[in-house]
Protein backbone atom coordinates (compact mmCIF):
# COMPACT_ATOMS: atom_id res chain seq x y z
CA UNK A 1 0.00 0.00 0.00
CA UNK A 2 2.87 2.38 0.74
CA UNK A 3 4.40 1.81 -2.68
CA UNK A 4 1.06 2.55 -4.35
CA UNK A 5 0.74 5.75 -2.32
CA UNK A 6 4.21 6.89 -3.35
CA UNK A 7 3.57 6.19 -7.02
CA UNK A 8 0.17 7.92 -7.13
CA UNK A 9 -0.24 11.61 -7.81
CA UNK A 10 2.21 14.41 -8.39
CA UNK A 11 5.34 14.79 -6.34
CA UNK A 12 5.02 17.19 -3.41
CA UNK A 13 6.88 20.44 -3.84
CA UNK A 14 8.97 21.73 -0.95
CA UNK A 15 7.71 24.91 0.63
CA UNK A 16 10.20 27.69 1.18
CA UNK A 17 9.30 29.45 4.39
CA UNK A 18 10.89 32.84 4.95
CA UNK A 19 10.82 34.39 8.42
CA UNK A 20 8.95 37.66 8.68
CA UNK A 21 10.54 40.57 10.52
CA UNK A 22 9.10 41.06 13.99
CA UNK A 23 8.27 44.56 15.13
CA UNK A 24 8.77 44.79 18.88
CA UNK A 25 7.54 48.36 19.23
CA UNK A 26 8.94 51.59 20.55
CA UNK A 27 10.20 50.23 23.87
CA UNK A 28 12.40 47.65 22.20
CA UNK A 29 13.67 50.24 19.72
CA UNK A 30 14.57 52.58 22.59
CA UNK A 31 16.34 49.79 24.47
CA UNK A 32 18.25 48.89 21.33
CA UNK A 33 19.28 52.52 20.88
CA UNK A 34 20.47 52.83 24.49
CA UNK A 35 22.33 49.51 24.30
CA UNK A 36 24.21 50.72 21.22
CA UNK A 37 24.94 54.01 22.99
CA UNK A 38 26.42 52.16 25.98
CA UNK A 39 28.55 50.05 23.65
CA UNK A 40 29.99 53.11 21.90
CA UNK A 41 30.50 55.51 24.81
CA UNK A 42 32.46 54.06 27.69
CA UNK A 43 31.86 57.10 29.93
CA UNK A 44 28.06 56.81 29.60
CA UNK A 45 28.26 53.11 30.42
CA UNK A 46 30.41 53.80 33.47
CA UNK A 47 28.06 56.53 34.72
CA UNK A 48 25.06 54.25 34.26
CA UNK A 49 26.74 51.46 36.23
CA UNK A 50 27.71 53.94 38.94
CA UNK A 51 24.11 55.16 39.15
CA UNK A 52 22.84 51.58 39.43
CA UNK A 53 25.32 50.78 42.20
CA UNK A 54 24.35 53.99 44.01
CA UNK A 55 20.66 53.17 43.77
CA UNK A 56 21.29 49.64 45.07
CA UNK A 57 23.37 50.99 47.97
CA UNK A 58 20.63 53.49 48.83
CA UNK A 59 17.97 50.78 48.80
CA UNK A 60 20.07 48.54 51.02
CA UNK A 61 20.77 51.43 53.40
CA UNK A 62 17.09 52.28 53.66
CA UNK A 63 16.11 48.64 54.10
CA UNK A 64 18.57 47.85 56.91
CA UNK A 65 19.00 51.07 58.88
Amino acid sequence: MRAAYLRAGPRPTPIKMMPRPISLGRIAAGLDWSWELFERWILVRALFRLALCGALAALLYLAFR
